[in-house]
Formats: C-alpha cells, structure tokens, sequence
C-alpha cells in the first residue's frame, strides 16, 4: 500500500465513489475497515466530491486508500502532514498496533522518529548517509554529548565555535562542546543569554548530516 501525494484521477468522484472505484479495481469490492473509518471521521465526508475537501481530509481519504486490502507492507510519506493533533495520534496507534504490516515511513516530525519507529536511515540530497539503526543506538553514537548549548548569533561567535562541533539553524547556534566547563567560561565572557538542553534525535541528524 502507498499513500499518495495526490489522487489526481478523481477529482469530481465523491469520497464513497473513490472507495468504490478502487474497490472494485483492486479485487475487493466490499473491502472496509469500519475502525479506520470512525478513526478517520470519513463516514461524515462520504458524499462531498473529493476537489471540495480540506487538505486534512484529502489526506484521510489518501490514508484510507493505502490501507485497503490490508497490505503487507505500507509506504508512507510524511503520513500526518495536514492532519489535526488528535487524529495523527489515532493514526499512529492504529498502525503502531497492526503488528502484520511492514511501514515505511518518511517524515519531517522528530517525535514520531523517536516515538513509532524500529530503524531510522538518514537521507541527504535522496541519498543514505548511514545504515539504518534504531533510535537508541543512534543517540548512542553521540553518547559523549548528552547535552547542547544554544545561544543566538553575534558578532565573532565562529571564533568561539570553530573547533567545537556545531550546527547553525536560522539565528540559532547549537555547540556541542568537547569540554563544557571551559567552553561555558569563554561564552560568558561575550553572552550571558544561552541555555542547555538534552541530547534531542534532531540534534543527531544535524550531527550525522555535517560529520
């Protein structure tokens, strides 16, 4: 099963018509899943014409149509873009539990890395950085730095930062520094606006994707 970006070839078909179509085009006419139906909310867009619906919506139906037949492996990209808060977590409760399908997944979300996955690839420019690890042996690789010091930018802030790892993210710089006692001494002297933060997946992308 594939979610789609866009299911272009039915635009003027009512949601239950698309259903339908496909139904009967895939071999299983009378195929439902009443769960994923209540989870989704499509029973109330049944019979609104697919060009009408609201992004959400459009991505339920899309979600609803690489789920039928129940496959045994499930492609997905960035599933719950779109979606409201409390039916992305509905979503992923209801394929967490479906223990007889393979997900694929790419996303853009770090808690739903961290939360609803086994193995994570890092991809730049569509290529692999690594092989695929689980989330705590990739926090384990950058085990030596359990913490990040953020400040925002300034005037000569390379000079300080230059022989530290670190990534910059609009005004924001993030220092993951070899010795933070002596590193924390030279910032004071310029800034005393700074914070440290935990170990974060996104920290590790930004990390992988600059080493």
């Amino acid at each position: 099963g594939v979610l789609y970006d866009n299911i272009s070839l039915f635009p003027r078909l009512k949601v239950k018509e698309i259903f339908h179509y496909l139904g009967n085009y895939l071999g299983i006419p009378k195929w439902e899943d009443k769960e994923l139906v209540r989870l989704l909310g499509l029973d109330k867009i049944y019979d609104k014409v697919f060009i009408v619906l609201s992004a959400g919506e459009r991505k339920k139906v899309r979600i609803y149509v690489a789920l039928m037949g129940n496959p045994e492996m499930l492609v997905l990209d960035d599933p719950t873009a779109n979606l409201d808060p409390e039916t992305r977590e509905k979503f992923w409760r209801y394929i967490y539990q479906r223990k007889d399908m393979s997900v694929f997944f790419a996303t853009h979300q770090w808690e739903e890395i961290k939360e609803f996955t086994n193995k994570v690839v890092f991809l730049r420019d569509g290529q692999m950085i690594d092989k695929a690890k689980s989330v705590s042996d990739l926090m384990a690789d950058y085990a030596d730095f359990q913490s990040k010091i953020a400040f925002t930018k300034f005037q000569g802030y390379q000079n300080i930062v230059e022989e530290e790892k670190h990534y910059l993210q609009e005004d924001m710089i993030f220092v993951f520094p070899s010795d933070k006692r002596s590193f924390l001494q030279r910032l004071n002297k310029v800034t005393p606006n700074f914070s440290i933060t935990p170990l974060s997946i996104k920290d590790v992308y930004k990390l992988t994707v600059s080493a």
